[in-house]
């Protein structure tokens, strides 16, 4: 990017001294490598983006950034208004050609880009023969945690054209251990998976603070003392007919042995979604059902004027409700959505006074949209990580509404239900980091249930491992803190970062010179080391 006269709008950021850090430990960890965990909505792509804008000046090399398809046009206008880097979207296999051609004929007199590519593409048998990358970011590095996939091979493979490696998410281990090793197979680039996995699981146990300090970001805005809005949450039981569940019951026990155990899971969970998703799948049809759910939620919207966003599991579900509702204009996005019509239903809610807008999980990770201050939870996830991301559409910095709504319903009997019963005094324990379980689920006794003893004995094995998953979260180390009052908050305007990376300034030059600076860098330096000569011993 050369700085052709165009002035950097530094009026758009928000100088915060934590969002430097990630940098500087790219600067100075031997492997050129961070994995930015920060919490949902306190500003990961403005970390990543301050990488791409020194990678830029000191590589004069193009960067590439890999991100969902409904976030590639935000990181396109981030990069453009707030850093100024001239951004090229890569949605189709076109794209990723000339790309890939102007990369191995780059002239670095032309001024730098980052080219913005749709992760769907990862998964395509492609050229990703990209020449000498300054920088790639992963955005939601977690969705590549499966290393036997081809969307990571092919993430592996890119991210070996490029000089340095970030990856963003806010929820780095979802299920298991092994989703770290997975992350940082792609980010280290220096040794095959195996041997990845087994010094990540020993540093775990030993000594994780050796694998954080180096590598790993985990900032939150609760530890930073960020003001965000108050959350109201208010949950609703909601109850079918007995007639309704005895029917499901017996016709998902009838199908026995010719449906797996996932199968049954995902009939049940319809079933507690909308009788339009269970009646999909069974081939049934309700007739004269009274659906307390779907008339709590016209109560509600009645009652509201603004924007509203809708979670639902199931696409048969969100149909319906877009259906049945009425009084607000309606928006609907799920995983049928076409990609190219994605950023222009959200533009379009965006601009509507009053609207609501009705997502599947697509909708769970990176968006921006916090000119909304009412989340609807239509159907509750029992994994409370999920729901955090969900309400961090909204409660994120630039939200700047004193209260946002957050509504949940909870269907009595259901799997949800019953799974987060049993572990409810566990789940206490993240409290302070996600929500207040106590806040979206009310114990109630109901006569009957939408499950089997098999059912919830498989859903309760998941939640052990939801348990494990928190703490793991958790506890990556906040070591990080103490050093932010020695951070130089100039460097915070990017046009200083580029000028920065044009000069070669390393971590100390953005650093105060006290002994806190000089202690954390010892401890980057010397605990990237032990990663290293561990990774080269089990090599």
């Amino acid at each position: 990017m050369r700085n052709s006269g165009k002035k950097f709008e530094t009026s758009a950021i928000i100088p915060a001294s934590y969002q430097l850090i990630p940098l500087l430990k790219i600067l100075e960890n031997q492997s050129k490598c961070v994995l930015i965990s920060d919490g949902v909505g306190v500003g990961k792509t403005i970390s990543a983006a301050y990488i791409l804008t020194y990678c830029n000046a000191t590589t004069k090399r193009p960067s590439l950034v890999v991100t969902p398809p409904v976030l590639v046009d935000k990181w396109v206008l981030e990069l453009k208004n707030k850093f100024n880097i001239k951004s090229i979207p890569i949605r189709t296999r076109e794209d990723l050609h000339t790309a890939v051609v102007e990369t191995r004929e780059w002239d670095a007199v032309k001024n730098l880009v980052a080219y913005i590519m749709t992760d769907s593409l990862l998964t395509q048998k492609v050229n990703f023969d990209f020449f000498n990358l300054g920088a790639v970011v992963f955005d939601e590095v977690h969705n590549l945690r499966n290393w036997k996939t081809i969307s990571h091979r092919s993430a592996t493979e890119i991210a070996g054209r490029a000089e340095y490696r970030i990856g963003l998410s806010a929820t780095p281990i979802n299920n298991r251990l092994e989703d770290l090793s997975s992350e940082f197979h792609i980010l280290l680039q220096s040794t095959d998976w195996d041997v990845i996995d087994a010094a990540i699981k020993d540093l775990w146990e030993l000594d994780r603070n050796t694998l954080s300090i180096p590598f790993v970001t985990r900032y939150t805005k609760e530890k930073l003392k960020i003001h965000f809005a108050k959350r109201e949450l208010k949950s609703f039981g909601i109850s079918y007919s007995p007639e309704y569940y005895d029917f499901v019951s017996r016709r998902i026990s009838r199908i026995g042995s010719s449906a797996s155990l996932f199968e049954k899971v995902t009939y049940y969970r319809m079933a507690a979604s909308s009788p339009a998703a269970i009646s999909k799948a069974l081939k049934h049809k309700f007739n004269h059902l009274e659906d307390q759910k779907i008339e709590k939620l016209k109560e509600i919207i009645e009652k509201k004027v603004g924007h509203i966003l809708l979670f639902c599991e199931f696409e048969s579900t969100a149909r319906h409700v877009s259906r049945e509702i009425a009084g607000p204009e309606t928006f609907i996005m799920t995983g049928e959505t076409p990609l190219f019509e994605r950023q222009s239903i959200i533009e379009a809610f965006r601009h509507s006074d009053n609207a609501i807008l009705i997502m599947t999980p697509v909708g769970s990770e990176g968006l921006d949209l916090q000119f909304c201050d009412t989340v609807i939870n239509y159907d509750l996830h029992w994994n409370p990580m999920k729901i955090e991301q969900r309400i961090g559409r909204i409660d994120r910095i630039g939200q700047k509404k004193q209260r946002i709504f957050i509504y949940n319903f909870i269907v009595n009997g259901s799997i949800d239900q019953l799974v987060l019963s049993v572990l409810r005094r566990k789940l206490r324990l993240i409290g302070d980091s996600v929500f207040s379980v106590g806040d979206i689920l009310e114990s109630r006794r109901v006569a009957r249930g939408l499950f089997d003893r098999e059912v919830i004995e498989r859903e309760l094995d998941g939640g052990d491992q939801l348990i494990s998953v928190i703490n793991w979260n958790k506890e990556i180390p906040d070591l990080d803190y103490y050093v932010l009052d020695s951070v130089d908050k100039e460097y915070c305007i990017p046009e200083k970062i580029f000028e920065a990376g044009k000069d070669g300034l390393r971590a100390e030059d953005l650093l105060h010179r006290d002994e806190n600076a000089k202690k954390w860098i010892e401890q980057i330096r010397n605990s990237s080391k032990k990663v290293v000569d561990l990774l080269t011993y089990y090599g």
